[in-house]
């Protein structure tokens, strides 16, 4: 990566996000729109602002409505619908 000429690495599908800086480079991970995996049951998302020479990055985080989420996991028979009931609601697997 440092022998890279990106200054900005962005990535998703954890679950958990994020933003670090490694060897000057910023790495990015947006996290997940509805099943986040940090305890903050809100969907996540990255923006990155760029300037003339510079940028900005920035994790967002947006609520949404858990119950309709929750409802829908049962009314359509979802596999593991009772697991997947508390990851929305607790924004982790796992108590």
């Amino acid at each position: 990566m440092s022998s890279r000429d990106a200054q900005i690495y962005v990535y998703a599908h954890i679950h958990k996000p994020y933003i670090r800086y490694i060897n000057g480079k910023v790495i990015m991970n947006i996290g997940s729109v509805g099943l986040p995996f940090d305890g903050l049951p809100k969907a996540s998302y990255g923006l990155i602002d760029i300037q003339e020479v510079s940028f900005t990055t920035s994790i967002q985080r947006v609520a949404y409505d858990l119950d309709k989420v929750v409802a829908l996991y049962h009314e359509v028979e979802y596999p593991n619908a009772k697991m997947m009931t508390e990851v929305v609601r607790n924004g982790r697997i796992g108590s």
